[in-house]
């Protein structure tokens, strides 16, 4: 099997990569001493256009941060404004599924803001906590604090043996 550690340095970009033929490609956000650690996505496929500063995932892209998993089929990724070597912004589209260790949840199209710190879900949310089945058109979910707000016409089916 191929492994290769490249370091890119692009104008708007300093990332490590880890290139593997069987896994895809791996690259790390954020500093790698925090709490939660550095931000970590998996895809099939990368796509950097350095002049608007967006890097692109293609395919069983993976963003993982500590105990949270965001799953899609695409993803892009967003650079500061100021420090084109930080992330701002991850968009997912298509499949989207959260894993927070307190349930799971899936969507249409999602965004993770990591200044804020808010994973935001949307369109045919469907969240799965223990017997309780939530539907919503919209999830909010506070990475550092825990919480989760459903948004537009939120609705609770308690499963169980009646």
């Amino acid at each position: 099997m191929f492994h290769a550690l490249k370091f890119l340095c692009l104008p708007t970009f300093v990332l490590a990569v880890l290139v593997s033929q069987a896994q895809g490609v791996e690259m790390l956000f954020g500093p790698r001493d925090g709490a939660d650690g550095p931000v970590k996505v998996v895809a099939n496929e990368v796509i950097f256009n350095q002049q608007d500063g967006v890097v692109e995932f293609v395919g069983d892209v993976s963003v993982t941060q500590g105990n949270i998993i965001l799953k899609s089929d695409r993803a892009e990724a967003f650079s500061n404004k100021d420090d084109a070597s930080k992330i701002d912004l991850i968009l997912v589209s298509s499949g989207v599924y959260l894993e927070t260790g307190q349930g799971t949840a899936s969507a249409n199209s999602g965004e993770y803001d990591l200044i804020e710190g808010i994973i935001k879900l949307v369109g045919e949310v469907t969240i799965k906590a223990g017997e309780v089945e939530f539907s919503a058109g919209g999830l909010h979910y506070d990475v550092k604090s825990g919480l989760s707000r459903l948004i537009d016409n939120a609705s609770a089916l308690v499963k169980g043996e009646n």
